[in-house]
Parts: C-alpha cells; structure tokens; sequence
C-alpha cells in the first residue's frame, strides 16, 4: 500500500503579548487577584528560596505613590550584591506563597510598583539603572515550573532604570501560549541576575509594593491545533507524564552491563534515527550500580555515570560525561567532559577501556578521550545496569520526542544489540524506566505518522477520511493516545491506520456527551443509525451471568472516550442480580447481569453523576 499524502484539517489560534513597559496604572477590578498591597506585615509570606541571601521586611513608613488608594506600607528587600564574591551567581530572588491555586490563563499581566534607595548600587554598564526583574510561576510540587523566560512574553521582562528613589509602576505580559500549564500555579518569582562583569557590585535596597494580577476579559479557549509528523519503527520515546524531569527510557534487568574488569573495551551506543529538534531536550545513557530501578536513577541513587546529549534545536547537539559516587539522592555529578557535535541523529558510543580510560565519540565523527580515576571507578562493579531515555528539562519540551533505531552494549558478557524491531520490549533484556509508562512505545515496521494536537481539547477526537464528504469519517483508535503533560496528546498513525491511495484527511472533532446507550450480547455500536446500533440481541439462560455494555455518546450515537461518570444499571427483572454502580472508564463500562426469571427483560442504564444525560433501555431480550 501507498503511503497516503496527509492533509490536516484544524484550526490555529495565536495569542500576541505586549512587551514590558512602565506605565500609568490601570484601575483594578473585582476580577483582578491581588497578591500582595503590604498593608499589614506579610514579609513572612515571602521567603528567599536560593543565591544571596537576601533581607526581607516590611516597611510601614513607605507607600507607593504610582499607585493612588494603595494602603500604607510596602517590602523592603535589602540585596547584598556583590560580583567579587558571587561570581556568576550574584543573583537574588525571592517568592511568594499566593495562599491559593491560581489559574494564571485567567490573567494578562502582572502589575507591581518598585523604588530603588538613591544610595543603591547600579549596573556597571554605564547605564546607571538596576537591571531587569524576570518573573516566573511554579506549583507546589515544581511539575509545573516555568523558565522565567517563558513565562513572560519575550521581550517582555521588567527592566527598572536609572529613576532610583522614586516609585514606579511596571507590567509584565503573561505568556497565555504556554496554556494549561499555568493553569494551577501557587509560588510566584522575583529574580534579580547580575552575574556578569557589567552587574551590580554592592548592596541594593529596593521596595515593592502593590503586587497584582490584571483579569484577562478574553477567555475564550482556543480550539487545539493539529499536526502530522513523518516518523518510522523502533523505540520511541516521548516526554510524557506531567513532569519535565521524568526520565522517559527503558533499562537493562540482568545486572551484568559493568565495564569493570572486562579485558577489552566495553561499549555503549544509542542511535537516534529522529531527534526532538527542541532546545534543551535531552537524550541520556546512564550507568547506574546495585540500581533502586526508578526512572530517575541518576539523581536517586548514589553512584551514577551519566552521559547527557543536549539538543540544541538545529540539528546540533552537546554531549557531557559526568559522575558521582557514593552521594545521598540529588548529590551532584561531576562533569569532566564535554563534546560538541554538528549533528545529533546518529550513533553516540559511549566506550570504556582498561577500566580508567573513557571515551566518547559523537555521530559526526568527533570523540574526547579522558580518565576516571581508579577509586571512581571501583565503584561501578557489577552488577551494574545501563538506562537509555531521554528528559524534557523545561515545561515547554514536554511532548517532545525522539526515535530510537539501535542500542548496543558490547564486550560484556552477555552482549546486547536491539534494534525494536518487534511489537514490545524484549523482556529478558528490558524493562520500563519511565515516569509515564505510556510515553514509551516500540513502534512496529509499519508506523508512517505522529498525529499530535494541541491541549486543552476536551471532548475532541480524531477522524480520518479519504474525502471531505460528512459521511465518510472513521474514529481513530484513541487506546493509543499518548497524553503528552499539559502540551499535547500524540497518536502513532501505522500503515493499517491509514486508507489506501494516495490521500488521506485527518481531523479533530468535538463531540458532546448527552446520553447512555446499553447494548447487549449481539448488538454492536452503529453511529448515525436511528437506534446507533446493529444485531439481535442473543437470548440468555436464566441463573447465567452475561456482559451488557453502556457507552456514553452523543446524540449521533458515536462513543466517547473521555466521560468517567457513575452509571447505574437497572433491570426489568426484579429478580436479575445485577453489578453495582460504576465509573465509565474512556467512556465506556461492562456490567454483569444474571436474569433470576425466564421471560422477555430489558437492562436501562442511567447517569448518576449528571442527570441531565439520558438514560438508556436496551433491546428486549429473552431469558430461558
């Protein structure tokens, strides 16, 4: 069969943010959410998490005048700069609890008023200004933690110049495109940076005051967007999961993978047919002894080789080489190689000899030679097991993904050389070490497309047809459905996903929930039918239990996968023993029903959690 040309059929939406500008301030309403307006003494809701050790008060004598009606009162941050001693990380922040979870699509712009102390060190650019504040957001449990320069629309950081002792009121744009991923923040940023050479050279005073969120009046949800990219068989690995540090990969289970002592060379190859292409993502190999097995055993466990391939987003990429050894969870790795690389799809070998010597040799054909030495070594003796994966490392490369086409491990003594050509892992070399088990898929010979679109997308599906005609639609299996964080979900397209010729439409469509359907053993789901079903129902013996299945549909009978409401089955027989109420899982649930009477009887299934869908009473069926 041809590979059919896919068209897409989807609508895009864009959302354009306004820079950062000192402005005159906009009257609050009662939608704004107010952060902080120092009335009272707050300053212990806000807590220095990390660099300088900044001071934190609150200063009753001082009130911001950018801002007229703001109450008595503002944050004294004193903030010990000082280059000679903090090198690059002369850098302060400071946070705030927001005492709540704030959606923070719900809001366009973050409002503050800030004053800097005339005697306050300046920028040693010549400018004589503070600098810029960037801003960011996190949840509690930093799934959700956006780089500072995201979360703000490029561009669009607060930059406080040269107008020291005088209160200023600035606005920094909220980048609405990073979606659900702000939708359930809880700790909000400040950051002053001034690691260079041109940064601040001593102490800065600065007040704050007047912190708020201005209501986004245009909250109309963009409908997702639809994409389709080319991709083969083999391992695939996807940052899925809701957590930018999960480690997506597998790992071997037989312990014996240690180059230690071996009298040759051990290598280690992962060759990567389809790279992210997404800055910052990264592919790993690690190296891990007497290994816990979670999916993020370089930072749990205590001894760990890691070799870390940076994508730099253009076809380029950065290996490091980095260990530690007998650490508490979270030690940090020492970094003793690094090489650069024009290209990243290729075979990475990773390779030991004699114990000590180590070297690594990119696709491109570059390699580094170094040397661990022997008592970092002696710690990665068998058993030892080897992990590959990858990690997304920011909010913004969840989704992304790589195609694995080989992994190699030689000069052991049981070598490994796995080319995924089967429909799972080989599960005598193999097991999951995945945050998101999903994310990880060996995809069969046939595999021709990623079909990917944009979240939210509640009650979307996706269609494909040859032609745009209404009748000629087909569901795509939705079981395979890769929920990629809070960015996209993602579909692996096979070659039996797709009709023969030469072209092929794929679409997103929403449908509504608003009824049950029952269908019993012989019937099968029709949509667009008058009943939205076909078959005759087969006869039933009494005392014998027998499935009956509810779909929740729409009101063209086609199921739906994402409903999960409790639906309750009830029989004509009063004498029929049937299961007890249950959640809909993607949609659907199988109950179990034995007729206690001999005669014509009829299964009704209604919704529990919403009574506004419409119950459902199946065809009449005998029982012997």
């Amino acid at each position: 069969m041809k590979t059919p040309k896919i068209m897409q059929c989807a609508a895009l939406a864009a959302l354009a943010g306004l820079a950062m500008a000192v402005c005159t301030v906009r009257a609050q309403t009662t939608n704004d959410y107010i952060v902080d307006q120092f009335g009272t003494d707050t300053s212990a809701n806000w807590t220095v998490p990390w660099d300088i050790a900044t001071i934190i008060t609150w200063d009753p004598t001082e009130n911001s005048t950018a801002s007229p009606g703001n109450p008595p009162g503002a944050l004294k941050l004193t903030i010990p700069f000082s280059y000679a001693v903090y090198g690059v990380n002369n850098s302060a922040t400071w946070q705030v609890d927001l005492g709540a979870t704030v959606d923070f699509r719900n809001y366009t712009k973050i409002h503050f008023d800030a004053m800097v102390d005339p005697s306050s060190s300046r920028l040693s650019d010549g400018s004589d200004a503070f600098g810029p504040l960037q801003l960011s957001a996190t949840d509690y449990s930093w799934n959700n933690a956006n780089s500072s320069d995201v979360f703000i629309v490029p561009g669009g950081q607060p930059y406080i110049g040269s107008d020291y002792g005088n209160w200023d009121h600035y606005t920094a744009t909220i980048n609405q495109s990073l979606g659900i991923s702000i939708s359930d923040m809880n700790i909000m940023f400040f950051n002053a940076w001034s690691g260079g050479s041109a940064g601040h050279t001593n102490t800065v005073i600065l007040w704050l005051d007047n912190v708020w969120l201005e209501y986004n009046t245009n909250n109309v949800v963009p409908p997702p967007t639809l994409a389709m990219q080319p991709t083969s068989g083999g391992l695939k690995l996807v940052a899925s999961g809701t957590d930018q540090w999960n480690r997506q990969g597998i790992r071997t289970i037989s312990g014996g993978e240690s180059w230690v002592g071996k009298t040759g060379p051990v290598t280690y190859t992962m060759t990567i047919t389809q790279p992210s292409q997404l800055s910052g993502f990264v592919a790993n190999i690690f190296l891990i002894p007497n290994t816990s097995g979670v999916n993020d055993a370089d930072w749990t466990d205590p001894s760990a080789v890691v070799l870390s391939i940076l994508d730099n987003g253009n076809g380029s990429a950065a290996a490091t080489f980095g260990f530690k050894t007998n650490l508490p969870s979270n030690g940090s790795l020492i970094n003793i190689a690094t090489l650069n690389s024009a290209k990243i799809d290729g075979t990475w070998n990773l390779t030991f000899n004699q114990n000590t010597n180590v070297t690594v040799t990119a696709p491109d054909g570059s390699s580094t030679n170094f040397v661990m030495s022997p008592v970092a070594v002696s710690y990665f003796a068998s058993p030892l097991d080897a992990f590959f994966g990858v990690e997304a490392t920011s909010v913004p490369n969840i989704g992304g993904k790589i195609s694995v086409g080989n992994v190699t491990v030689s000069g052991t003594a049981v070598p490994i050389n796995d080319s995924f050509t089967g429909s799972s892992l080989n599960a005598g070399i193999w097991t999951l070490a995945a945050g998101d088990a999903p994310g990880v898929v060996v995809a069969p010979a046939n595999s021709k497309y990623w079909c990917t679109w944009s979240l939210p997308a509640t009650g979307f599906s996706p269609q494909i047809s040859t032609n745009l005609a209404v009748s000629s639609w087909t569901s795509l299996n939705s079981t395979g459905i890769i929920t990629a964080g809070l960015n996209e979900n993602l579909l692996l397209l096979t070659a039996s996903n797709l009709p023969a010729g030469k072209n092929a439409f794929i679409r997103l469509i929403q449908r509504k929930f608003t009824m049950l359907q029952v269908l019993m053993p012989g019937e099968t789901n029709a949509p667009g039918t008058v009943s939205g079903k076909i078959g005759t129902p087969i006869a039933q013996a009494v005392g014998v239990p027998f499935d009956v299945t509810v779909n929740a549909v729409d009101a063209n009978w086609n199921v739906l996968t994402t409903p999960t409401d409790m639906v309750d089955v009830t029989s004509s027989d009063g004498t029929a023993y049937v299961t007890p109420s249950a959640p809909l899982v993607s949609g659907t649930r199988i109950f179990s029903v034995t007729p206690g009477t001999s005669g014509t009887f009829t299964i009704t299934a209604t919704d529990v959690t919403d009574t506004t869908k419409t119950a459902n009473t199946g065809s009449p069926t005998m029982a012997n």
